[in-house]
């Protein structure tokens, strides 16, 4: 069941990506309450790549704890994200739009790498 998840998890990931890299229409899509669709999106894709880093790695190791510590960072991206701007848009003026793109350079490599990390060390317990 575990390698289902991982897997939808890793497709949502990969559909993240692939609309943020193509700049798809639909990211500027409202949803109700004001969110534009392709913030909702990368929050999603965060935390579906920290999900699958704490799914993956085993108890009690550092790969654990850095995807405990992946969740938080992918969990708190929107709400610090929305802070920062003082809008759902994400329009940032002045430094604190340097505050986020760093907040978000930090979350996207750390939540990646603890992603990565742990499916390299998932397969290689499987060899």
């Amino acid at each position: 069941m575990t390698q289902i998840i991982v897997v939808v998890l890793l497709a949502i990931v990969l559909f993240t990506a692939a609309s943020l890299v193509a700049s798809a229409a639909y990211l500027l899509w409202i949803l109700p309450g004001g969110l534009p669709f392709g913030n909702l999106l990368t929050a999603s894709g965060l935390s579906s790549a920290a999900a699958v880093a704490l799914l993956l790695s085993k108890p009690k190791t550092v790969s654990r704890w850095s995807a405990i510590v992946s969740i938080v960072l992918s969990a708190l991206w929107l709400p610090i994200s929305i802070g920062l701007a003082g809008n759902l848009y994400l329009n940032f003026d002045g430094t604190n739009g340097l505050m986020w793109t760093r907040y978000t350079v930090a979350t996207f490599v750390f939540v990646l790498m603890s992603m990565l990390w742990a499916i390299a060390q998932s397969y290689n317990h499987r060899s």
